[in-house]
């Protein structure tokens, strides 16, 4: 049950976000999403901070 109050809850969130995002003009959008997957690999992706940007 604590299992799928988490995840409805970071899906509501999640779709806040989207929502958030997509009601920018494209180029402020895309600056604003590309902060946010950057985020989400710092936190998620062990060794994230020496990749390369060709890796």
């Amino acid at each position: 049950m604590r299992k799928k109050i988490i995840f409805t809850l970071l899906t509501v969130v999640w779709m806040t976000v989207i929502f958030s995002l997509s009601n920018d003009p494209a180029d402020e959008s895309g600056e604003k999403s590309l902060a946010v997957g950057k985020l989400i690999c710092r936190i998620t992706v062990k060794g994230y901070h020496d990749l390369t940007v060709s890796k």
